[in-house]
């Protein structure tokens, strides 16, 4: 009994040392990370004697009761009654409070993990949307300009047919010349709006560009947090398992 309490004091001292330096030995990572039950706690404390049942109960206080031979399951054992109880006691409960902050911390870090999954999920969604949106208003852009090019050269074969019949009727000079400055001035303001229309869309793609960089970099830096998270998550199964 004197070594298997020792053995315990080893192992609760180990743990205390592993919280309060805020690092988690291999060692404490062990004692922490297994989700014990009260069977599991015992078998630590008395042994892992599948013929011995749960540990005597503490006599009352004020009982004066200060040593007893207590005789337990087929093979039966002695142990002191008195302070060495109250010190098991003690150790028993300070172990299953550290076991339980450690499984709550357990807790929280796997509900993290699941958040971040959550928001790298739709980061992605988000960015593919984004994608997908940026491609058909760029196609949407090309096909406009494509559209207002082919006109621009139609309007100006047709000025060009104009101006070359006009020119063999020496009648309708003036009228000629009236056209030729209203189809001028429209091929002007379609050159303009084909301009405009070219500039604002080539901006329009750079800007979409640079949102797709920003999400994939933000998307980047989640991932590291999730590989991280499953890393830890990793290396706390395998120490469940050990």
């Amino acid at each position: 009994a004197r070594r298997r309490r020792q053995s315990s004091d080893d192992i609760i001292n180990n743990v205390k040392n592993g919280h309060d330096d805020g690092v988690s030995s291999r060692s404490s990572s062990r004692v922490l990370s297994a989700h014990w039950e009260g069977d599991a706690v015992a078998a630590l404390i008395y042994g892992n004697n599948n013929n011995r049942g749960p540990p005597p109960p503490v006599p009352a206080a004020g009982a004066g009761v200060t040593e007893a031979t207590m005789r337990h399951g087929r093979g039966g054992y002695h142990r002191r009654v008195g302070d060495d109880d109250d010190e098991g006691g003690k150790l028993l409960k300070e172990k299953l409070t550290l076991l339980d902050q450690q499984i709550q911390r357990f807790t929280k870090e796997n509900e993290v993990c699941k958040t971040l999954r959550i928001e790298r999920e739709n980061l992605l969604q988000e960015a593919r949307g984004i994608r997908d949106r940026a491609k058909e208003e760029a196609d949407d852009i090309r096909k406009e300009i494509d559209e207002e090019r082919l006109a621009l050269k139609r309007e100006r074969k047709r000025f060009q047919e104009e101006k070359d019949r006009n020119r063999q009727l020496t009648t309708q000079q003036v009228k000629w010349k009236d056209e030729e400055r209203m189809l001028r001035e429209k091929i002007e303001k379609l050159e303009v709006e084909m301009d405009n229309k070219t500039r604002k869309g080539e901006l329009e793609i750079k800007r979409l560009h640079t949102v797709i960089m920003e999400i994939q970099m933000k998307n980047k830096h989640l991932v590291d947090e999730v590989s991280i998270c499953v890393v830890n998550a990793s290396i706390h199964d395998d120490d469940d398992v050990e």
